[in-house]
Parts: structure tokens; sequence; C-alpha cells
């Protein structure tokens, strides 16, 4: 997260993610599968505007963004409790009066959501904007939490939000909220196509048991060993996903995109978290921009974007001092923002 402050206003950028690997372990007492993923945060992002205010309303507006030329998004966003941030905001209030945390937290909060994270794409736009909204809110409300103590929050609202606290590259485990950061540079090029079509996570789950496969689960190991060397060639050659085919039996939007990345140069490609978005590996930016400019040629009906991943130095540098102690950013920081 960038953040960048405005007198007693501030602005978080929070970004996307893409699952590089997905294996699933078998059903959990509490229902949720038990996964193993390794996920990366890259250069494409939501913002949020915080305005402290008086009263004690949560309010949230959000405006939807879209690359030029391109089809926008489909789904409609709530900005009431529906919605993660302001679910996160009310939790972090219930939490603080739990704790008796002496604080501003009876203050109302305004929120502006500025969002080109496509929604329902597995790319966790709602999951990342939930865990910038803790921060934002316990930056609003002076509370002074650590991040370990929003994490135990962010892993009430999500099984993604934990990670997004973190960034860069991690291993998730659990429901995903059990997170072991993976040491790995930044700049695999990648293009994100986010076809005209939403997939809720609990369908797609709900296609595996009717699945076929081969039953073998796969290992992790090799997917962390090759994120670590930031070698596209390699990163390309370990993706996997275990949803691919459970995703693939409610659209034919998943094998659509698919068989056009073989065709525009793609080292390897592949669906991200529950889909319906779609990823390719370029060996550099120039071959990832051409391909970008190829596929949103051919695929009119889709938003596609061309990315980098982001090393976790990148995407949180001085957010532990940030959350903690409330500090200003640093003029070297604030030049990050973007």
């Amino acid at each position: 997260m960038f953040i960048r402050q405005y007198g007693h206003r501030f602005r978080i950028d929070t970004p996307a993610k893409v699952n590089f690997f997905l294996e699933l372990h078998g059903r959990r007492e509490d229902g949720f599968h038990q996964i193993d993923t390794v996920m990366q945060t890259v250069s494409l992002w939501d913002r949020l505007d915080f305005v402290p205010t008086e009263g004690q309303e949560v309010q949230l507006s959000c405006q939807l963004q879209q690359p030029a030329g391109q089809p926008g998004e489909q789904d409609s966003i709530p900005t009431d409790g529906r919605n993660l941030v302001v679910r996160a905001c009310e939790r972090l209030r219930e939490y603080a009066a739990q704790q008796q945390i002496d604080s501003p937290v009876s203050m109302g909060l305004k929120i502006h959501l500025t969002k080109w994270i496509p929604s329902a794409a597995g790319l966790g736009g709602a999951s990342s904007d939930c865990a910038a909204a803790l921060v934002g809110a316990n930056r609003a409300w002076q509370l002074g939490l650590s991040l370990q103590q929003l994490q135990t929050i962010a892993a009430e609202l999500g099984s993604d939000v934990p990670f997004f606290l973190y960034g860069g590259a991690c291993r998730c485990t659990g429901r995903g909220e059990i997170i072991q950061p993976v040491s790995a540079p930044a700049g695999v090029n990648l293009v994100i196509v986010k076809p005209p079509v939403a997939l809720s996570t609990k369908a797609v789950f709900g296609q595996i048991n009717t699945s076929s496969s081969d039953g073998a689960t796969r290992s992790a190991e090799p997917t962390v060993e090759a994120i670590a060397t930031g070698a596209a060639t390699q990163v390309a050659g370990a993706l996997f996903n275990r949803l691919a085919e459970p995703a693939a039996k409610l659209t034919d939007q998943v094998e659509r995109v698919a068989g056009l990345f073989d065709r525009v140069g793609s080292l390897g490609h592949q669906m991200s978290g529950s889909g319906s978005s779609y990823f390719g590996v370029f060996p550099n930016r120039k071959s990832a921009r051409m391909a970008r400019q190829r596929l949103a040629n051919q695929l009119d009906d889709c938003r596609v974007f061309a990315v980098r991943t982001l090393a976790a130095s990148e995407f949180a540098r001085g957010l532990s001092e940030l959350v903690c102690q409330n500090v200003s950013p640093t003029k070297a920081g604030a030049s990050r923002w973007k």
C-alpha cells in the first residue's frame, strides 16, 4: 500500500494479486476448503480516500474506472454494509470498544473508493480494499493497532484479506489466512484479461466434486522456488490452479481466453483465484505491452491490463510505522505513491 497525507485527509492505493499456484487439500470442519496458494501483488490499483468527519457514520462512495477504449465494470459495487470496506471499519470500531482503547473512534469517516481492479475476478480487489480500510481507519481513529492485531481482524473478514497487509509474494495456507512471506523480486511482466463474466467463488467451489481430476495433489514448492528467482521463464513453468477446471465448467470464457494467450507470445498462462480473470507471463515489458494491445483488439468485450509483479519492499515500505505510530509518510515514501 502507498499512503499520502493531505492535512487531515489521506489516500491509500492498494493493489490486486494473482495466484501463481492454488491447490486444495480437502474440506475443513468449518466448511471451508484447506488451500495452499502462492500469490503476489501486481501493479493494478484501487484507491481509497479517507476524510474523518463528525458523527459516527461510515460513508462509502464508489467510482468505477476503466481502461480507455475498453468495456467498463459489469457489476455494481454496494456502498452499504455489504461492502467489505464498511464492514472493516465497523469491525475495527467494535474491536476498539472491546479493548477499551482511548481514541477518537466515535468519529465518522468518509471513504471514496476509486476502483480499477475488476470485481468477482479472482484478483482480490474487495479483499485489498478491505485491508486498506483497516489500515486507513486505524490511522484515522488513532488506534495504534499493530499489524498483528489488524491481521487477526482481517482473518475474520475474508480469507485473502490478511495477505494484503503483507503484499509482495506469500504462500498462504489454511483458509488462506496463514501467511508465509516469500522473498521474491519484482518485475515479472504479466497481461491480465478479465472476461465479461463474473464467477462466484462459492459456485466454482461447488463444481469441485463434479470435476474430473487426476486426484494427485501438487506441491507449492516448485512455484515458491520459481518466483524467488524472479525469472519469467521459471515462473511460467510453475503455474497451477486446481480451480481452473471447475471454473471452465461454468463458462467457456476460460478456454476462449487461454487459447488466445498461446498466440501472443505468452511463456505460460493460468486463471487467477476462482476466476474469471486469466493472466499470461511474458519475457519483458515490451512483449507484454504488445500482447496487451493484440488481446485488447481481439477481445473487445474484455478488460485487458499489462502489469508487473510487486516485491514486498515496494508494497509495504514504511507500512508498519504508518500503521502503528500514525506518522506521516516520508518524502521518499510519498514519491512512490501513484
